[in-house]
């Protein structure tokens, strides 16, 4: 209890970051709404749960730092402070201004545009060798103008790997992480067609292509699938 009322909305941290609203909270790490009081500028911010060594947040900050993406999070800073009794770790990065992928579809209906923009994003994640791991409404910000932002790397792992334990949400983890085999893109495109099959989406047969064994095998193909022509071979992770 001690530890919930020391991240209360208002605390300080580092001497910089004001907290707001709580924005999500996962296994991990909870992000909230945040006042840079240097640049004075609203900030995105995610604390790593007490329990978690300080480097289990670093490794994804280092992660997001290498990927420049328009719907993947730009991160800001990372810090290191003390609340209360423990050593606490978090990074801030963009707010974005929107809701999740799974209000926004509840709020407008369907639309194809955020999730094209989240295979753009894993397309750029895959060849940078990294699974993004956790693919799901949550994780999927829309921002001002509607387009989508994938978030939260604290489950991504090198492609071609196998977990040394479960990674990721049940109901959204393709059969090969269950079973604690090697994963790769895949793994991800079977979560995006989960993630489909929930939002309620018009593509039955993509979906079962998606979730099925023998699924595509980049997100550039799923992307031409659904229409999409954009020129993500362009872009550089």
């Amino acid at each position: 209890m001690w530890d919930a009322l020391s991240v209360q909305e208002g605390r300080l941290l580092a001497y910089r970051y004001r907290l707001g609203a709580q924005l999500g909270k996962g296994g991990a790490a909870s992000a909230y709404r945040a006042r840079d009081l240097v640049t004075s500028e609203d900030v995105a911010l995610k604390l790593l749960a007490a329990e978690h060594p300080p480097a289990l947040l670093q490794r994804e900050f280092e992660r997001l730092r290498e990927l420049v993406h328009p719907h993947l999070n730009r991160v800001r800073e990372l810090c290191v402070t003390r609340i209360g009794e423990r050593t606490r770790a978090f990074y801030t990065a963009d707010l974005v201004r929107g809701g999740d992928l799974r209000a926004h579809v509840a709020e407008h209906g369907f639309t194809r545009e955020p999730l094209c923009d989240v295979l753009d994003a894993l397309h750029t994640l895959h060849r940078a060798g990294l699974r993004h791991g956790d693919v799901k409404p949550e994780n999927v910000l829309i921002d001002e103008r509607g387009r989508g932002v994938l978030i939260d790397l604290g489950c991504a792992a090198p492609l071609g790997h196998a977990s040394a334990g479960l990674s990721g949400t049940p109901g959204y983890m393709a059969p090969e992480l269950r079973e604690g085999r090697a994963a790769d893109e895949r793994a991800d495109l079977y979560a995006f067609g989960v993630m489909l099959r929930e939002l309620g989406a018009p593509f039955e047969a993509l979906i079962e292509h998606l979730t099925s064994e023998q699924r595509p095998t980049s997100a550039r193909e799923v992307l031409l699938a659904l229409g999409d022509q954009r020129d993500v071979e362009a872009r550089r992770g």
